[in-house]
């Protein structure tokens, strides 16, 4: 998760993905959505939708979405996409 407001909150993205690609064994699987928070703050973006896209996508995740816990904007969502991901892979 990375702040859109924040540019450079989403230089953490490669700090996180690490720490979860170095602790999971090579037969372990679980899904990975980046997400860009405060969404409801887009007059304040710093971090654009298809750049986060971008980046996503060159990381490898399943998938990428931008939510706001403020105003609960695609946060049911985030949670559908995660468990649409994990059912399909069992």
């Amino acid at each position: 998760m990375y702040d859109i407001t924040n540019y450079f909150s989403i230089a953490h993205i490669d700090d996180w993905l690490s720490v979860v690609r170095k602790e999971k064994r090579a037969e372990d699987w679980f899904p990975i959505i980046m997400v860009g928070g405060k969404a409801d703050l887009a007059d304040e973006r710093e971090v654009g939708t298809q750049e986060g896209k971008k980046i996503a996508k060159s990381r490898g995740v399943d998938g990428f979405i931008e939510c706001s816990s403020k105003s609960g904007e695609n946060v049911e969502k985030t949670f559908k996409a995660l468990t649409r991901l994990m059912m399909f892979k069992l």
